[in-house]
């Protein structure tokens, strides 16, 4: 048998009216996309750089203090025992004298065998930064000197003050003779030089 002759499909007449009347379609945005992206970010890279320029040295700064208020909350006990020793005793805690200083001074690990446990639990012998505190009582046993030296770690008073001083950097002694601060620090903390790590 012959084949069938091949179906044709007329098109709607409206279909080409449909199409023509659809918009066309839109480019892809992915560049734009990418560059609004990196805007963003750079933004928020600038806000977040400025936020960590303020915020770090106040941290740092927050932690140097509180490790200066620890301090002298140390050496405070330790003069308190030294104290209440001489009530009981008629002297400061002897730890041996040696050379022309008015003081002489030693860690505070001498006190140990002396104050441990009836004036204090523990002498504390570190400082927040990690260096040893120090002592110190005169030849006749009648006045005391405990120290620490600040974030450096070093000891730079030549000599006591006649009055209280207040320091402004966390590389300054701290310095409680007798029955009182007479250097400490007071007022905004700076880093002044050497080494002030947390």
């Amino acid at each position: 048998p012959p084949a069938p002759p091949p179906q044709v499909f007329e098109p709607h007449p409206g279909a080409a009216a449909e199409a023509a009347a659809e918009p066309p379609k839109k480019k892809s945005n992915t560049a734009l996309f990418l560059v609004v992206g990196a805007i963003v970010l750079l933004v928020a890279f600038c806000i977040l750089s400025i936020v960590a320029a303020i915020a770090i040295p106040n941290l740092l700064s927050a932690i140097q203090r509180g490790k200066q208020k620890r301090a002298m909350g140390e050496l405070r006990s330790i003069a308190t025992a030294c104290q209440s020793y001489d009530t009981d005793n008629g002297h400061f805690p002897m730890t041996g004298h040696s050379g022309d200083s008015y003081y002489s001074i030693v860690d505070t690990s001498a006190l140990s065998s002396l104050l441990v446990p009836d004036y204090i639990a523990a002498v504390p012998e570190k400082d927040p930064w990690g260096n040893p505190y120090s002592y110190g009582v005169s030849t006749d046993g009648r006045e005391f000197v405990v120290l620490c030296s600040g974030a450096d770690g070093k000891l730079t008073l030549s000599a006591m003050p006649t009055q209280p001083v207040q320091t402004q950097c966390f590389e300054d002694d701290i310095v409680w003779e007798n029955g009182a601060f007479i250097q400490f620090p007071g007022g905004r903390q700076r880093k002044c030089g050497g080494s002030a790590g947390p």
